[in-house]
């Protein structure tokens, strides 16, 4: 079921960014290549070929090998590397983290050899990201750092205040606190600066769950109530439920 679930996240990523012809075109490619496969695979007939026969997904490595070179063929490298990033976004959710931290740094690779330093800093943050749901603090920190430092020379102020929450979620999670509500408060600056609401209602949370954990209790509630107001504001409901359940 996860597999089918994948093939079509997949697909509507590809549909995304192609005409339904050019994606069309692919898949049937790819399904006579799967298919001569089983038929080459079943000529030496008993267990190997009942093992390998099984329904086409775009979530099989192989496949999924097949269709990072047909972007990289078919669309500027900017654009390729933001459908390989999308694309490795799905696996990570599904849980797959060992072929999401695979495409993470195909995505860091071919965006530093396309020149596209924005690109090499999102792979950067999103791999650092990962990391930090691993728990792998040393390597989470340093895919951080070459994010930050890259939407720093870019002046890019939205990307630093993203590096600057999850390093300040790294450091909370590691327990510590004060140096985790110094990156929260500037990641908070930085999208009060662009006025994003949402990264700012979110970054408010955060500062009001340290507060909490450092018994300031009325700072935490400050905090909290107005990540409220910027939530609710965007219309995002899973946030607002993620901030109730902070406030108890």
């Amino acid at each position: 079921m996860q597999t089918q679930t994948i093939h079509k996240e997949v697909l509507r990523v590809l549909q995304s960014r192609f005409k339904p012809s050019v994606v069309a075109g692919m898949l049937r490619e790819l399904r006579r290549g799967a298919a001569l496969e089983r038929r080459l695979v079943g000529a030496g007939g008993g267990e190997t070929y009942r093992r390998t026969r099984h329904e086409f997904s775009l979530s099989d490595r192989g496949y999924l090998d097949h269709v990072i070179t047909f972007c990289n063929a078919k669309l500027k490298p900017c654009d390729a590397i933001g459908v390989v990033i999308a694309i490795v976004d799905i696996f990570r959710d599904h849980g797959d983290l060992i072929r999401a931290e695979e495409l993470y740094t195909i995505g860091i690779m071919r965006g530093e050899d396309a020149g596209e330093e924005s690109l090499v800093g999102e792979a950067y943050l999103r791999r650092g990201d990962l990391y930090s749901r691993q728990g792998r603090w040393k390597e989470s920190t340093s895919d951080l750092n070459e994010s930050r430092k890259i939407y720093r020379k870019l002046s890019d102020g939205q990307g630093v205040g993203r590096v600057e929450n999850v390093i300040g979620t790294n450091l909370a999670l590691q327990g510590k606190l004060k140096k985790a509500r110094q990156c929260y408060t500037r990641a908070l600056a930085a999208f009060e600066k662009s006025e994003e609401k949402l990264m700012t209602g979110t970054v408010l949370m955060n500062l009001g769950i340290v507060y909490n954990i450092l018994g300031s209790y009325d700072d935490a509630m400050g905090y909290h109530r107005r990540a409220h107001l910027y939530f609710d504001e965007v219309g995002n409901m899973q946030r607002l439920m993620e901030l109730h359940h902070n406030m108890g």
